[in-house]
């Protein structure tokens, strides 16, 4: 076990944890941390008096231990971190965004990366990179529970929560689709449920405005693409300012969308002004017609400040657009309780006992001191950020597998121990004053039969109970304690046999006197209490 390991459980010495989280998942999750190429001390917020530390929008302050910390998506944090956030739920397994969560969900945005959107949109300079801020501050904000996954790590078990896509669609020189992911950053194209990962794309995006024809069909095959390994459920949104000139190719593509992949289609056309002009009508004609029946309740043609509202509404349960995907706040032990013993016994979450499938304790603790306490197997996963069920045997955890076996050296190896619970009261035979010199013990008469009660009659070594298995063993202090607590009452039980011995042989010895000195007696002794009118005499 490592020494850092090792401090943290013992609690006594404050240690640097960053510097253990090993991944960008585990940094993310710890307040005090953030991930530039490895996990180190965040700094932005570090030192910040509250007044202060309230008008960081990245800070937030801590409730519980008082100091301005960096600010962590409610999908990205623990129980205790949750439950102290007026703005997040804890539904028993994850934290979610207050505002609404939607179910175990895939959702791919197709966006408008046409010539169009960099016009004004109301009072932005420009659409396209207005849309961009707002969906950064979706992301940033967990105004959507996104699952928390890489893109590059789905679950096994799908957590409830969000994957997003991003695709931008636009045209070649105005005459044939083209559609873009993004490349080398974020997610790679693919879905992905962390913010970071999404952010980076919304930037990749930005930064690669096509800004030609508005031309979607190549963007729906790539949804398509993205869809096709995914078991969750669907969402497909499409964003648009113009008519789609390629409109009449498309119906392949919808169908597999709607039929095959049973995804739900919703469209929004952003107009630039509070009034709807022609070229608004005009692209509701092609855009409306391919979402969802019925269609009037999964179209929305609205001014772009209005977008964040539509957007996030998708997970929210009150809205008409989150019914239809039954949002809600997902019920605890959902991805526990419903799989197989194979599939519970590799999920670090699960615990199964009594033949069920169960969501681990483990996952109360909310720090790594907290997880090192729990006897009961648990271990932190700094790849995660996690207190979990503790399947990899490398994680480390506070219960040694058994006492120390080594004994100290000069101390004799054959000393017995007590096996049972010292006695709480002294025998009645023990004498007040101890004899000064102690007769030889008749051979015939065994010890171990005249040992009073309340006093062990056998000696045997310990027998330790078994501790839960671990892997972590205590480093041997030589049996120093156990042995020497022992080595008085030892001795005790060894004063009290002898002075019992010295009593039994003491009294056998009288007996034996007494009853000689009687037979010699003369025959006519009478004893003064046979004489009464003797005593009477005497008056």
């Amino acid at each position: 076990m490592s020494i850092a390991f090792t401090l943290l459980m013992v609690g006594t010495i404050s240690v640097n944890t960053c510097s253990l989280y090993t991944s960008e998942v585990g940094c993310s999750r710890d307040p005090d941390c953030e991930w530039v190429t490895s996990c180190v001390d965040q700094v932005t917020c570090a030192a910040v008096t509250e007044s202060s530390c309230n008008m960081i929008a990245q800070c937030e302050w801590g409730a519980n231990n008082h100091r301005c910390h960096r600010l962590v998506p409610c999908s990205d944090r623990l129980k205790c971190s949750c439950l102290s956030s007026d703005n997040c739920l804890w539904n028993g397994e994850r934290c979610f965004d207050e505002t609404g969560s939607c179910p175990t969900l895939d959702w791919v945005t197709v966006i408008d990366g046409s010539g169009s959107m960099d016009l004004e949109f109301s009072n932005h300079p420009h659409g396209f990179s207005a849309l961009c801020d707002m969906m950064r501050d979706i992301f940033a904000s967990s105004s959507i529970n996104l699952s928390g996954e890489p893109a590059d790590t789905p679950l096994a078990t799908p957590p409830a929560g969000v994957r997003m896509g991003l695709i931008q669609f636009s045209g070649k020189n105005y005459r044939s689709a083209d559609a873009i992911t993004s490349v080398g950053v974020g997610s790679q194209g693919r879905l992905s449920g962390k913010a970071s990962e999404l952010i980076s794309d919304v930037d990749w995006h930005e930064s690669n405005f096509i800004k030609k024809g508005t031309m979607i069909a190549k963007s729906l095959y790539v949804a398509i693409d993205m869809f096709d390994t995914s078991s969750r459920q669907k969402v497909l949104l499409i964003i648009s300012d113009g008519t789609f000139y390629d409109s009449s190719s498309i119906t392949p593509q919808m169908n597999v969308i709607k039929t095959t992949l049973q995804a739900t289609v919703f469209g929004i056309v952003l107009r630039r002004q509070s009034a709807i002009t022609k070229t608004d009508i005009d692209a509701e004609s092609t855009l409306k017609p391919i979402t969802t029946s019925p269609q009037d309740e999964h179209f929305a043609n609205i001014v772009i400040d209005e977008f964040p509202t539509y957007f996030t509404s998708i997970c929210n349960a009150s809205s008409s657009w989150g019914a239809k995907v039954g949002s809600s706040i997902p019920s605890p032990l959902v991805t526990c309780s419903s799989v197989t013993k194979a599939t519970c016994e590799e999920d670090s979450r699960c615990f199964w006992n009594a033949g069920a499938c169960g969501v681990s304790t483990c996952l109360d603790h909310c720090s790594e001191s907290d997880c090192f306490k729990d006897i009961t197997g648990c271990g932190f996963d700094y790849s995660n950020g996690l207190c979990s069920n503790r399947l990899d045997t490398s994680l480390p955890t506070a219960v040694p597998t058994a006492v120390p076996t080594a004994v100290p050296t000069g101390t004799p190896t054959v000393i017995p121990v007590i096996s049972t619970v010292e006695p709480t009261t002294v025998p009645t035979l023990v004498p007040t004053a101890v004899p000064t010199a102690v007769p030889t013990v008749p051979t015939a008469v065994p010890v171990q039969t005249v040992v009073p009660t309340g006093v062990p009659a056998t000696i045997s070594p310990v027998v330790a109970t078994p501790l839960p298995t671990t892997n972590y063993v205590e480093p041997d202090d030589g049996g120093f304690p156990l042995l020497y607590l022992l080595l008085p009452l030892l001795l005790c039980v060894l004063v009290v046999v002898v002075v019992v011995v010295v009593i039994i042989i003491r009294r056998r010895n009288t007996t034996e006197a007494r009853i000689s000195t009687d037979a010699g007696l003369d025959s006519d002794f009478v004893s003064p209490l046979n004489e009464p009118s003797e005593l009477v005499a005497i008056d």
